[in-house]
C-alpha cells in the first residue's frame, strides 16, 4: 500500500472526543486513549512489573520470603551458607531455616547431591564450626550433613523429593556439638 498524504490521513481522522464518548467502534479509525484507560493501563503495567520484581510475600502468621528465578535471572543463592541452587529454585525462608523446592528439571536427587556436595567442605570446618559427619537416613530418603560447636550449628539436609533445607542457629541452647 502506497504511503498515504496527510490530506487522505486527515479526510480518515476521527476526533478526539469521538474516542471518549464512546462512538461505535467500527468508525473509530484512529485509537486514542482517554486519561482514564491510559492511568488503568499504566496502573496495570505498574502493577505486574512490582509483583515480577518482589521477593517477599508477608502473611498473616510470618514473614515469607520467596526467591525464585527466570531464564535470564542469576542462579538463586542461600542467604545463610555459600552455596548456589539449581535454576528455578524457590525459598521459604524465614527465622534462620530456608527451605529450598528444587525442580524436577535440575536432574536426578544424585545430581543435586553432587552440586551441593561441590560447593560445601564437608569433612572440613566450615564458617569456625567443625565437621560433625554425613548421615544418610533410607527410612526418610534424606542426606543431612553438619557442622557444630555445642553453640552454633549449620545443618543442611537434602530429600530426595526435591526439597533442601539449610538451617543456621546462631546460639543453640539445645544442640550437643558433634
Amino acid at each position: 500500500m502506497p504511503p498515504r498524504s496527510p490530506r487522505e490521513l486527515s479526510e480518515h481522522a476521527v476526533p478526539a472526543r469521538w474516542a471518549t464518548d464512546g462512538p461505535n467502534v467500527a468508525s473509530v479509525k484512529a485509537l486514542r486513549f482517554s486519561p482514564v484507560v491510559a492511568g488503568i493501563a499504566l496502573s496495570v503495567v505498574a502493577l505486574v512489573l512490582t509483583a515480577c520484581g518482589s521477593t517477599t510475600t508477608p502473611t498473616a502468621s510470618k514473614p515469607v520470603a520467596t526467591v525464585s528465578t527466570t531464564a535470564s535471572a542469576q542462579l538463586p543463592h542461600s542467604q545463610l551458607i555459600d552455596v548456589v541452587l539449581p535454576l528455578g529454585s524457590t525459598c521459604d525462608c524465614s527465622g534462620g531455616i530456608e527451605t529450598w523446592k528444587v525442580p524436577a528439571s535440575s536432574g536426578s536427587d544424585s545430581d543435586i547431591l553432587a552440586n551441593l556436595r561441590a560447593q560445601l567442605p564437608l569433612t572440613k570446618p566450615y564458617n569456625g564450626l567443625p565437621w560433625c559427619g554425613e548421615q544418610v537416613n533410607p527410612t526418610t530418603d534424606t542426606t543431612t550433613w553438619t557442622w557444630d560447636d555445642s553453640q552454633k550449628r549449620i545443618l543442611v539436609m537434602v530429600q530426595t523429593d526435591g526439597f533442601i533445607s539449610i538451617q543456621r542457629m546462631p546460639e543453640d541452647p539445645v544442640s550437643q556439638g558433634c
